[in-house]
């Protein structure tokens, strides 16, 4: 079996979704910032990506490791400027860090998958953009840093993929 990248993010709720980037995309068209994390879902990273010769393997095991979670609750806490990238950062209730750290702990366990230097501090966020010159990234920070988001966000999807696997979506029960 060839190697594969391998990702697992909690998906952003669609409505919170349409109100971020409909925001962002407003007030990116004097700036011109590429708006590549607008063709994803809006996610939340639970993994920093890793390799696997096991893709089915390890998705079913994080299936069992999800499973059974349930919808939780995130709140939005402030827009970032963070080595040279733009995010929301994101308050956990506890399961989210709880998510993460049994994944971090089954990946390393059952499959050798070292945690990454991120994932030891985990900062859940919403990626809004990635790209761009210093120069774009401070004006855009400027025009966001103070916009309410709202104030929380129920977490019910999330994505298991790879670069040899298509995305698949499971709902939290």
């Amino acid at each position: 079996m060839a190697q594969e990248l391998m990702w697992v993010c909690a998906i952003v709720p669609e409505e919170f979704t349409k109100t971020v980037v409909q925001l962002c995309l407003a007030e990116n068209k004097t700036i011109g910032l590429p708006e590549n994390v607008f063709k994803l879902p809006l996610h939340i990273s639970m993994k920093k990506s890793f390799y696997t010769n096991s893709f089915n393997a390890v998705k079913a095991d994080i299936l069992k490791t999800v499973n059974g979670i349930g919808a939780f609750w995130c709140r939005i806490d402030k827009v970032n400027l963070h080595q040279g990238m733009l995010w929301l950062s994101l308050i956990s209730d506890g399961d989210l860090r709880y998510l993460h750290e049994e994944l971090d702990r089954l990946l390393a366990v059952k499959y050798n998958i070292p945690v990454s230097k991120y994932d030891r501090v985990f900062q859940p966020h919403i990626s809004l953009f990635t790209r761009g010159t210093r120069e774009q990234m401070g004006e855009m920070y400027s025009k966001l840093k103070d916009r309410d988001f709202g104030g929380e966000i129920a977490i019910s999807r999330f994505v298991i993929g790879s670069s040899g696997h298509r995305d698949t979506f499971y709902d939290l029960k």
